[in-house]
């Protein structure tokens, strides 16, 4: 975190002079650097639930659902996702 504090003290000494919001502060890298896993054995122990879609198809039908949104970039393909993911 030291490096964040300082350029967050960079961004804080250059301000008048432009640069006014910085963008890597430590509470950001703090967010980004968190790990997000998730478990639905407690909605299967408590509530008896049973999901109807594997994790892959999943995200499949989400990468899918966004293709639209960027066509010139091809990387975000269905085709292309699944050589890198599977």
């Amino acid at each position: 975190m030291p490096i964040a504090h300082l350029v967050e003290w960079i961004y804080k000494l250059l301000g008048p002079y432009g640069m006014k919001l910085p963008q890597l502060i430590p509470s950001r890298i703090r967010l980004i650097s968190c790990s997000r896993t998730y478990d639905c054995s407690k909605a299967k122990d408590r509530l008896g639930y049973a999901p109807i879609v594997t994790p892959q198809e999943g995200l499949r039908r989400t990468i899918e659902s966004y293709t639209h949104l960027r066509v010139d970039n091809e990387s975000l393909c269905p085709e292309n996702v699944k050589k890198i993911m599977f």
